[in-house]
């Protein structure tokens, strides 16, 4: 989960390892769909997480799921905003 990116000794080691991309499922960046399907997760801690394994030199593959209930026709256009902003799947690390 994205929740290796509190823990730097464990990215330090992934990074170590070889490890260059990092598949992870953050599912949506609403935090309401995530209270829906009983998750855990807190969507506002996302950019602080994939800051830190982009700073641990690793690139990050997400998958999100698209057609929750709460979606909406904004719904696409604000995760592509979320994916360029954060660098997914983009940024060189």
């Amino acid at each position: 989960t994205a929740d290796v990116g509190d823990d730097p000794e464990t990215l330090a080691l992934m990074r170590r390892a070889g490890c260059k991309l990092l598949f992870v499922g953050l599912e949506t960046i609403d935090q309401a769909n995530l209270d829906a399907v009983h998750k855990g997760q807190r969507a506002d801690s996302y950019p602080r997480r994939i800051r830190a394994i982009h700073d641990a030199g690793i690139r990050i593959a997400a998958f999100f799921i698209l057609g929750f209930d709460g979606a909406t026709p904004e719904t696409p256009a604000r995760l592509s905003r979320f994916i360029v902003r954060h660098g997914i799947a983009t940024r060189r690390a």
